[in-house]
């Protein structure tokens, strides 16, 4: 099921602008419920320092992204993929980022800027939360390239 919100983003001229952006609302129960647990943990704490969030669950045709928002001590506008595993038995949840995955999460940026964005910040990147068996552990990677 999919929802349309409104959400209001000041540029960087400091107006306001408002736009309409449409969010993908999956079941939170059920299977994979324990990754949309971590993906409010991430967006939560993003939140707590201070950090605007533009989207959740931003989905087009190209795929999704989790988080979207503007850090608030560089003005970056970050495109966030929440990784989560409840030990690392089978690998960190960072090593589950391919790629294919980065080349999915830019194909949603692109589209993001060009339907959602005025104007485009001066810096954009991608970071991966990787958040492994108690959502307090969480390891936060920058400007991740495939």
């Amino acid at each position: 099921m999919c929802i349309l919100n409104i959400v209001s983003l000041v540029s960087l001229d400091g107006s306001m602008r408002t736009y309409r952006i449409v969010m993908n609302t999956k079941n939170r129960t059920g299977q994979g419920s324990t990754g949309y647990i971590a993906e409010d943990y991430v967006a939560n704490m993003l939140k707590n320092e201070g950090n605007k969030i533009l989207a959740r669950n931003f989905s087009t045709r190209y795929g999704e992204i989790d988080i979207i928002y503007i850090e608030k001590s560089t003005g970056d506008l970050v495109f966030g993929e929440v990784k989560y595993r409840q030990d690392a038995e089978c690998g960190y949840p960072y090593e589950y980022v391919t790629p294919q995955k980065l080349k999915k999460i830019e194909f949603c940026a692109e589209y993001f800027i060009e339907n959602y964005l005025d104007e485009l910040p001066k810096n954009m990147r991608i970071d991966v939360f990787s958040v492994l068996g108690e959502y307090s552990n969480i390891e936060h990677f920058k400007n991740v390239t495939g």
